[in-house]
């Protein structure tokens, strides 16, 4: 009887030890595995996924930034738009954004403060700050060519000391007291150092965007009414207005807009990161990661909704300005039915030189994609 019992007992022991062992083990392994989603997504461990949504959307749209840069200074200095200020402060903004696209490719979410995390914040700050003053640099310009009717071009080497030396030494502060590390979804000053995040961008960029808006909506009420004034009259002076509004103003007149965009969603979260620090909004963080690094593309679809870009954006008028641009136009000339042997060379040479004349203007304009030309002797010659 009592082998029977302790049988009966230990029968009922086993599986109750096997349960413990099992449930130990299982809560050690969520245990782990808690602790490691803690570790990989410290802004929402209990949703680790959401840190990688955002980092995943953040890199598409810099890379879709990248590739708009591109698209913008490749237009510029091949159909060599440079040539008028405008154009050259396009190229500017559109060389910074590129840059601080890079910034939102690099690295995952930190979690320590390493020389790689030193280095994003680092070079993420510079170009902020370069994007940023190179906007309000493009909306003095506009402001200058509408109100003042002036085109100040020995300004231009000032821009360039602003928005890339002093842009440079702002983004140097904060390495001098180690204010940079993780901060969200990627590395910049670290919410230790709030104060020095009002300091340095939140106030300034607060300051500036107001002004910016203010400047850009007196500026497009000053243009509306220009407009309505032209209409139904000629006048010299008017022409030369609208020859400055086409060179000067269009070209630059949505830039200021774009940044407004794609800044809003970055100031609202940063505020709400400051008055609650450690507990981040998924949606406000997600928004910031979508438009913060959108610079870039937005800008080219501005540059390409331009009427001048967009006839030039074909095959033809690429290899025209390849060719120009390597001073090799490729002249065919035949002979025509009254051809003759005498006075082809200058006669197809002037014939050219016409056709590339006519198919360019002062400020770089739209080029056709052949020239072709019929001379009193009979010959034809194409410029391809």
């Amino acid at each position: 009887s009592r082998s029977s019992n302790q049988g009966s007992w230990t029968s009922i022991q086993l599986p109750l030890l096997r349960a413990l062992r099992s449930g130990t083990r299982n809560t050690a392994t969520d245990a782990t595995m808690s602790s490691e989603d803690a570790y990989d997504c410290p802004l929402w461990p209990d949703n680790p996924s959401y840190c990688d949504v955002v980092i995943t959307i953040r890199r598409i749209v810099a890379s879709l930034s990248l590739v708009g840069c591109l698209f913008i200074i490749g237009a510029v200095l091949l159909f060599k738009k440079y040539r008028v200020l405008p154009q050259r402060l396009i190229l500017a903004l559109s060389v910074a954004a590129f840059l601080d696209s890079i910034s939102y490719l690099m690295g995952d979410i930190e979690h320590e403060n390493s020389g790689t995390c030193k280095f994003q914040a680092f070079w993420l700050s510079w170009f902020d700050w370069s994007v940023l003053a190179w906007v309000c640099c493009i909306t003095f310009n506009l402001y200058q060519s509408i109100i003042k009717q002036v085109v100040q071009k020995h300004m231009e080497k000032w821009y360039h000391v602003v928005c890339w030396g002093v842009t440079f030494v702002i983004a140097t502060i904060p390495l001098m007291n180690d204010s940079y590390g993780p901060a969200s979804v990627w590395c910049w000053i670290t919410e230790d150092h709030q104060a020095l995040r009002f300091i340095l961008w939140y106030v300034p960029l607060f300051v500036l965007i107001a002004g910016l808006a203010v400047v850009y909506t007196y500026i497009t009420v000053k243009v509306n009414r220009q407009t309505k004034t032209w209409q139904g009259s000629y006048d010299a002076g008017v022409e030369a207005e609208k020859e400055l509004m086409r060179e000067h103003i269009k070209p630059l007149r949505l830039y200021p807009l774009i940044f407004l965009v794609c800044s809003a969603f970055g100031l609202v979260n940063r505020i709400q990161n400051a008055a609650n620090p450690g507990n981040p909004v998924f949606g406000l963080m997600l928004l910031h990661s979508i438009f913060a690094p959108l610079q870039g593309a937005l800008n080219a679809v501005a540059y390409g909704m331009d009427k001048e870009t967009m006839q030039r954006c074909n095959w033809a008028s690429v290899k025209v300005a390849l060719a120009r641009r390597n001073d090799q136009a490729i002249v065919q000339e035949w002979p025509g039915p009254t051809g003759s042997s005498s006075g082809r060379g200058s006669s197809s040479s002037s014939s050219s030189s016409s056709a590339q004349r006519s198919s360019s203007d002062a400020s770089g304009g739209s080029v056709s994609s052949d020239a072709a030309l019929t001379d009193a002797h009979g010959l034809t010659a194409v410029a391809i």
